[in-house]
């Protein structure tokens, strides 16, 4: 029996101690969700799932982008639509002033409308821009493709093929409706740029189907990569609970017994007297 040092005691305060880290350590892990709060709870997973958090949030911009590369493409698509309309309205006023029933005064008019119409096709090509005046021009012919970049890496791009809709690239700059002769003329131009605008159309509808597939290969890696990382990071909510409830206890029976144990040396009182 020893007064000056109480191993008793030292002893239960060690334990105490370490039960008193772990409930901290449990209630911080349940209170934050993840396993690995700091460095020191798990290096080597720490620096796995930062990695993995990394290419994980990549992920997340490439969807980003890939969801404004459609944007761009449904906006062109919508204009380019636009312009076939207007295509199909001047073949229908050439097909109108071929016929033999209109007079000089009618074919007047319709040469009036078509060339009204040639002139909003390039108004329409000059001025239409995606994301605003200072935007991407989508159909003046200055810029034939925009890179859509659909993964993490650098060479990681999906192109959206531009057409120039004006009406020189179309072969429809001239279109005489004034007489039935120059309106059969005109109806050879017309078709050769209703071909040139559905190729225009069918080419953004085939980068769209390539940034939808992008779009879901983007969305199934980021998704797995998060589910990688919540395995490694995220807390067992069921296993640490029990972790608790076992380190409560502990803490508890260490407190009775470091109790007990600081009374040892009155029992040499008892020897004494």
């Amino acid at each position: 029996m020893r007064i000056h040092t109480n191993l008793a005691s030292i002893t239960a305060q060690r334990n105490l101690f370490a039960a008193s880290r772990r409930v901290e350590g449990s209630m911080g892990r349940l209170a934050s969700g993840l396993r690995i709060q700091r460095a020191s709870d798990d290096a080597a997973g720490l620096a796995v799932s930062e990695r993995m958090r990394m290419r994980s949030r990549s992920w997340q911009q490439a969807e980003r982008n890939i969801a404004d590369g459609k944007s761009l493409a449904y906006f062109t698509e919508g204009l380019y639509a636009e312009v076939g309309d207007m295509v199909a309205r001047l073949r229908e006023l050439a097909m109108a002033s071929s016929n033999g029933t209109l007079s000089d005064a009618d074919r007047s008019s319709l040469q009036a409308e078509a060339t009204q119409l040639l002139e909003e096709i390039d108004r329409v090509a000059v001025d239409a821009h995606y994301n605003g005046e200072s935007g991407i021009p989508v159909a003046d012919g200055s810029i034939l493709r925009v890179p859509i970049q659909v993964g993490i890496h650098a060479d990681d791009f999906v192109y959206v093929r531009l057409t120039g809709m004006d009406t020189t690239r179309l072969g429809i700059d001239t279109v005489d409706v004034s007489n039935a002769a120059a309106a059969e003329a005109s109806l050879a131009g017309i078709d050769t740029a209703t071909q040139r605008v559905a190729r225009a159309r069918g080419r953004i509808g085939a980068d769209l189907s390539v940034l939808e597939s992008a779009l879901a290969n983007a969305s199934v890696t980021k998704t797995n990569l998060e589910s990688a990382v919540s395995r490694i990071r995220d807390v067992d909510v069921a296993w640490e609970t029990a972790e608790l409830v076992r380190a409560n206890i502990l803490q508890e029976v260490s407190t009775k017994v470091l109790a007990q144990a600081n009374l040892q040396p009155e029992l040499a009182l008892q020897l004494l007297s």
